[in-house]
């Protein structure tokens, strides 16, 4: 038995997770600290969209150390991955950037690798919309889109099945880049949060592998909202 899942191995999710692709959008505030974990539960394949490069303003609030900065976010991750997850399981592959990706007939590929669970944790919504739209025209149809958004002191998760109504509600929560609130440069991203919310990200995606097995017998929340102490959620 790997010790590493020995603390966990009777969960109800810890088989079927080693059996889940996944694909995760963007590794800075969020997605830094949700590869992480994705790596401790031992997902099959973890395809990463990010081209970005490590800067010291990254430091505060992301997966990356001193030793790190002007070197590639996926390099840099993947190194601490093997340090912090090993023995490592997953099979962890670049996509690099998603708009040159798509160039390159994503769609298709991701076809091909169906995967069950995708993850944005982008910072812009462009590239989450993309991303959004990309996991329309996978073929499965058990599976599951889970967004994070957040700022320095709150968090949002959005996880949308393959239901039309819920893919509706979904749109409805997306606007362009433009209409963005200026936030304050210097109260954007604390590490607490984004390890918060990655967290959430990832119980939302164990929460709906255990609801495949056991026929949606846990409940669901389509929208998690935490503010200062708060918790806002929007069930079905």
């Amino acid at each position: 038995m790997d010790e590493k899942r020995l603390r966990f191995i009777d969960a109800e999710w810890a088989q079927d997770i080693t059996f889940q692709d996944v694909i995760l959008g963007g590794i800075g505030g969020i997605g830094s600290w949700l590869a992480l974990l994705l790596s401790r539960v031992n997902v099959r394949s973890l395809l990463i969209f990010e081209d970005d490069i490590v800067n010291f303003h990254n430091i505060g609030g992301q997966l990356y150390g001193i030793d790190d900065v002007g070197k590639s976010k996926y390099d840099s991750l993947i190194k601490t991955i093997l340090n912090f997850s090993a023995p490592v399981e997953t099979s962890i592959f670049p996509g690099r950037r998603l708009e040159k990706y798509m160039l390159k007939d994503a769609s298709n590929t991701l076809k091909v690798l169906n995967p069950s669970i995708v993850f944005s944790a982008f910072d812009n919504m462009s590239a989450r919309e993309m991303l959004f739209n990309l996991w329309l025209d996978i073929p499965n149809e058990d599976s599951v889109f889970i967004d994070g958004r957040m700022g320095a002191e709150s968090f949002q998760v959005f996880t949308v099945k393959k239901d039309k109504d819920i893919i509706e509600r979904y749109k409805a929560s997306l606007f362009s880049d433009e209409e963005v609130p200026e936030d304050i440069c210097t109260l954007r991203a604390t590490t607490h949060n984004g390890m918060t919310c990655a967290s959430v990200m990832l119980s939302s995606a164990l929460n709906f592998i255990t609801n495949l097995r056991y026929s949606n017998s846990r409940p669901y929340d389509f929208e998690l909202l935490v503010s200062l102490n708060q918790l806002f959620i929007t069930r079905l």
